[in-house]
């Protein structure tokens, strides 16, 4: 069964939610696991077996390396964002098995749908430092990025209908749909198409690992309601093609294109890291 989210605009990908291209930034302390061990994954094992939660108050990485511990923990998608990686980092690899404690596991159970993963990986950055002594700092650098931009005969977007007596209000409540292959918004500003793009593999994670963050640049104010369909490139891949990619589907239902250019994105320099210590 397709998966899809349904959000109130409040708990919506623009209040704080960690997208595609942008570098996770604790804003206090750094929580920590209350245990976790590290240990040599065994040689020959196959691909990534598992990553991520397992219940509420553990989390598991089983078979990963380094790259794959930062691009969780930072919240990076294409290579050009990690800069310093030597060898090991990417070749050796790991099982880790990590305990929550009691307190976080009820901080995270109040959290909105798609902010549940934040806690784990501040986790992580915090076990990268602890354990593997990694040391970053933080550098803006020029890398392929993508405008969203108004295609060639005008955008087909519904303004949404206004409160009169609240003209900063929709007479609909706000919300956002995700879904795999589906967006559909009511009372949604550009810039959160814009994050709904990028959280999209075909944008933000594809297959050569070059994922793009997307930035506004439709000059479009106000409120908009839209619904985009579109075939996954899982799908396409498999030669399932139902309808048309999701940069086709943007323009053709939207009227709005995803232009490659150059921006400013942020980037994770290692400036120390160390195999990782014992348990």
């Amino acid at each position: 069964m397709q998966h899809v989210a349904v959000l109130p605009i409040a708990f919506s990908i623009i209040a704080g939610i960690q997208v595609h291209g942008q570098i996770l930034h604790a804003t206090g302390p750094l929580p920590s696991f209350e245990v976790a061990t590290i240990k040599p994954s065994q040689p020959g094992a196959p691909g990534i077996r598992a990553f991520g939660p397992k219940g509420a108050d553990r989390f598991l990485a089983m078979n990963v390396t380094v790259k794959d511990l930062l691009d969780f923990a930072y919240t990076i998608d294409d290579d050009r964002q990690v800069v310093g990686l030597s060898g090991w980092m990417i070749s050796e690899r790991y099982d880790i098995d990590a305990k929550v404690d009691d307190a976080e596991v009820s901080a995270m159970s109040k959290l909105p749908h798609l902010r549940m993963m934040d806690p784990y990986r501040f986790m992580q950055q915090s076990l990268l430092a602890d354990r593997f002594k990694l040391k970053v700092h933080f550098e803006t650098r020029e890398l392929p990025i993508y405008a969203l931009v108004v295609a060639k005969g005008g955008p087909k977007l519904k303004a949404s209908e206004m409160n009169p007596a609240h003209p900063g209000e929709t007479v609909k409540p706000g919300s956002l749909e995700i879904g795999l292959g589906r967006s559909a918004a009511t009372g949604a500003t550009m810039s959160m198409l814009a994050e709904v793009l990028e959280r999209q593999d075909e944008v933000g994670n594809p297959p050569d690992g070059r994922g793009r963050k997307v930035v506004d640049k439709t000059n479009l104010g106000g409120l908009y309601d839209w619904t985009l369909d579109w075939t996954p490139w899982q799908d396409v891949s498999r030669g399932d093609s139902k309808g048309p990619s999701l940069f086709t589907a943007l323009q053709e239902q939207l009227g709005l294109k995803l232009e490659p250019v150059k921006g400013k994105v942020e980037v994770v320099v290692i400036e120390h890291i160390d195999l990782p210590s014992e348990n």
